[in-house]
């Protein structure tokens, strides 16, 4: 969003900030994108899919991903997250709180500077916003960090809006945090706006980067200034992204009153253990089966606000992401069935075929394959064909120039090249189609009203 804008109105922004898993494709719209806004503006590219503190094995696919993201555009910084994000061959696509424990501590090092090894760069890692505590915590997140830093040699993104929402959701000092922090080691700051969640009697503030940055958390942006001197700082905004200027203006900030929390718990747990019990909550069908394991809940600090209820904000989530991200690859589907059959088809789906992967693009793959098994026999069995169309198309429009492209359609202008290609790459798998699905396909694009019917007579010829 905005990159046409931001390359043609130039604003006097120091740098630029892109999610790395988003240009790991061989070309398409968005790389160029980046590459003329890279021309530009100073980069800093922030990973969300490694999962360093995963105890499975680390995915070295990925990671020589981020490797080739990095040669491309020469990043000046290059930044992850204290997380772990996948167990038992599942990525959860979503960034998972580690316990702060001399084990979690150790094997988070030894993966930091693996990584670093690979990418031969240091990086830096972000603290996570969390919304749950582990009993087995032996160090508050600050002193985990400031030993991650000794341990591994890395540098730290402080993220000063996930300081304060953790502060108010788990119960400690904000100042204290930023005062425990090596400064030397603090290369990049993150602000954003929070939302508050009210869940059973307690109010939890969730990191959703879809508002502007509230007072407390300027106030703590000006003690973090004193603390670490200036340093690159960007304020995210991923969900109801105002205009540009609304963006490049809240550059300047208020000061403003500020008001003050209080603190946190400690005991040992094996990390892999955890991990797979955590993803087993993960995986649950609802809120009873992801608070079923006893021993999970008993590991998590119970401070007014039953354990249950904060593993169930991570089992949403994780969920939520699996549906958007298989949404975003079969809109037509979805506008054909609506939201509520095919969130049911999604659910059943991510059970028999969960994300092998940190990159969410490739959630989708086998859903054509899924839809032929499931929908057999069905009056739905036509959607496996439409999603054996819509897939190809997703993969088109993410590779090369996005275009809504017609069969056989023929323009001049812009993307008319990479219309053509993706269309004739298209046509021997649109041949299996039949008629009334292609038809199907066209009537449902955003421009047109979706009215058509799949009646399913032979295949086309």
């Amino acid at each position: 969003m905005h990159h046409e804008s931001l390359v043609q109105q130039r604003p006097a922004v120091g740098w630029i900030e892109a999610h790395t898993e988003n240009y790991f494709h061989d070309g398409g719209p968005q790389l160029l994108a980046l590459e003329r806004a890279r021309a530009l503006y100073p980069l800093s590219l922030h990973g969300v899919g490694l999962g360093l503190g995963s105890a499975a094995p680390l995915d070295r696919e990925h990671v020589r991903r981020v490797k080739r993201a990095i040669d491309r555009f020469e990043p000046a910084l290059v930044s992850e997250h204290a997380c772990w994000g996948h167990s038992g061959g599942e990525h959860f696509n979503d960034l998972l709180p580690l316990p702060q424990t001399e084990e979690a501590l150790r094997h988070l090092a030894a993966r930091v500077r693996e990584v670093q090894d690979v990418l031969d760069r240091q990086i830096l890692v972000e603290n996570l916003s969390s919304y749950l505590a582990f009993t087995s915590s032996q160090l508050t997140e600050w002193e985990f960090l400031s030993a991650l830093v000794e341990e591994s040699g890395c540098g730290l993104l402080l993220d000063l809006n996930n300081v304060y929402v953790n502060s108010v959701n788990l119960g400690f000092d904000p100042l204290q945090y930023i005062a425990g922090v090596p400064p030397a080691a603090v290369q990049e700051i993150h602000l954003a706006g929070h939302l508050r969640k009210q869940v059973g009697d307690r109010v939890l503030l969730i990191d959703d980067h879809g508002s502007a940055v509230c007072p407390d958390v300027w106030r703590l942006f000006e003690a973090a200034l004193r603390r670490v001197g200036p340093v690159p700082t960007l304020i995210e905004w991923d969900t109801d992204v105002p205009a540009l200027e609304v963006l490049v203006a809240r550059r300047a900030w208020p000061t403003n009153t500020w008001s003050e929390p209080v603190n946190s718990p400690p005991d040992p747990a094996n990390l892999a253990e955890l991990q797979a019990r955590f993803a087993a909550a993960l995986r649950a069908p609802d809120h009873d089966g992801a608070t079923a394991d006893p021993a999970l809940i008993a590991g998590i600090v119970d401070d007014g606000l039953a354990p249950a209820d904060r593993v169930n904000l991570y089992r949403n989530n994780a969920s939520a992401m699996f549906v958007g991200a298989l949404e975003r690859s079969y809109p037509v589907i979805v506008r054909r069935v609506g939201d509520g059959y095919f969130h049911r088809l999604a659910a059943d789906y991510r059970a028999a075929h969960p994300s092998r992967s940190g990159d969410l693009h490739w959630i989708g793959e086998s859903f054509a394959a899924w839809l032929a098994v499931r929908l057999v026999g069905t009056e739905y069995a036509w959607l496996a064909d439409l999603a054996r169309l819509e897939w190809p198309v997703r993969k088109y429009w993410s590779r090369r120039l996005a275009c809504d492209f017609n069969r056989g359609a023929r323009r001049s202008g812009p993307g008319c090249a990479a219309r053509n290609a993706a269309a004739a790459a298209a046509g021997p798998a649109l041949r299996q189609f039949r008629v009334s699905v292609w038809s199907v396909w066209r009537a449902n694009q955003p421009d047109q009203p979706g009215d058509a019917i799949a009646r399913i007579a032979g295949p086309s010829t």
